[in-house]
């Protein structure tokens, strides 16, 4: 009888051991997915981020300097309301400029405004080639153009 109860104990002993292993296996498995999953949701955030449009001085417009447009290619900007990016400013035409994207670079467009586009205070004259940093002018909204830095890295005219 002792023996049978030993054997027992050896038993209960194992089983109890065989539980924290496995137990110790779960909670290394479970943190390995969470760690995996917040570096790929950190990885995705950056992709996300869309080029912008900050803007610097709102002008007549009341926009407060530091709010942005996300810029998507084709955008306009213009008095009209169906213009992507509005500017509610009387020396902005109905269609004032037109952002266009080719590969990495962004071109602006002057839509033949009645008071023109400018680019780092320099008139557009049909389509300019524009990057990050420089300044664009509408009327009297001046904006700085941010590109998402995955984009700045591959950008080829830099």
């Amino acid at each position: 009888m002792i023996d049978r109860v030993g054997d027992l104990d050896w038993l209960v002993l194992l089983l109890r051991i065989a539980f924290v292993v496995l137990l110790y296996l779960f909670i290394w498995q479970v943190a390995r997915i969470c760690i995996r999953d917040v570096v790929a949701a950190a990885g995705a955030g950056d992709a996300v981020e869309p080029d912008r449009l900050v803007v610097l001085d709102g002008g007549p417009t009341g926009l407060a300097p530091g709010s942005w447009f996300p810029l998507a290619p084709g955008a306009t900007v213009g008095r009209s309301g169906d213009s992507a990016i509005w500017l509610d400013d009387p020396f902005v035409s109905g269609a004032h400029a037109r952002f266009e994207r080719e590969g990495h670079c962004w071109r602006l467009r002057d839509l033949d405004s009645t008071n023109g586009a400018w680019v780092n205070r320099k008139p557009v004259r049909g389509v300019t080639n524009i990057r990050a940093g420089d300044v664009v002018q509408c009327g009297g909204v001046t904006m700085l153009l941010t590109v998402a830095a995955r984009e700045a890295a591959g950008d080829p005219a830099r």
